[in-house]
């Protein structure tokens, strides 16, 4: 009777360590806004700029890691438009951030930026997808996710096929000149159900009114 229930305990045990093990956590995010105020000839241009702090529970240095590459883009940004030969023109710039998937395994992130030069016709915007295990830090392309098996749907024919077929290209929004990508796209994130969306910024593939083009292949991430 002892050995039964010596045995009945490691097999519980056993189970409880294999669902933790299998258990993920979502990171934590905390939003920064960052105002930097430049005074030029022209006026006084402002960039109002926004990035994640995460922060990761299984391992505290790949939310470390993955924060440094947030913030060292905003800095970035901020050096080329204050010290650039640009940086005497009076500009808006916005940039923020939108989490599209936490879901303990990937953290995919767009960046949005917005830019508005003094006396220009119109402003213009960006977008791009940066996706990252949650376990390392390591931001990952969208080959070191795809599945093996959908692997026929990425190929640059597929991919192009995708565009020519959707919304886009069946009411002829891209450029009348455009038959389909020479080379694959890089620019990408996960939805909420980790589908791959490819990203295309304007006057990519389009003119500047169809805006930025999103695409979504319909394939979901490993």
């Amino acid at each position: 009777m002892m050995k039964k229930k010596f045995l009945l305990s490691v097999c519980v045990c056993l189970m409880t360590f294999g669902f933790a093990a299998a258990r993920v956590t979502p990171a934590d995010i905390i939003t920064v806004n960052q105002k930097t105020t430049m005074e030029n000839s022209d006026g006084m241009s402002v960039y109002t700029l926004q990035y994640p702090i995460v922060k990761t529970r299984d391992n505290v240095f790949a939310g470390q890691k993955i924060s440094y590459y947030f913030s060292h883009n905003v800095d970035r940004y901020v050096k080329v438009f204050t010290t650039g030969k640009d940086s005497q023109v009076k500009r808006t710039m916005d940039r923020k951030f939108a989490v599209k998937l936490n879901d303990g395994k990937y953290l995919s992130i767009l960046e949005q930026t917005y830019v508005y030069v003094d006396h220009a016709a119109h402003p213009s915007s960006g977008c791009v997808g940066a996706t990252f295990d949650l376990q390392t830090g390591k931001r990952l392309s969208w080959q070191q996710i795809v599945r093996p098996e959908d692997e026929k749907y990425f190929t640059l024919e597929a991919v192009n096929a995708k565009l020519l077929s959707s919304e886009y290209g069946q009411k002829h929004y891209f450029y009348n000149d455009f038959k389909g990508l020479k080379n694959l796209p890089n620019n990408y994130y996960l939805d909420a159900e980790r589908h791959i969306h490819f990203l295309f910024g304007q006057y990519e593939i389009a003119p500047y009114v169809v805006g930025i083009i999103d695409i979504d292949m319909e394939k979901t991430a490993k």
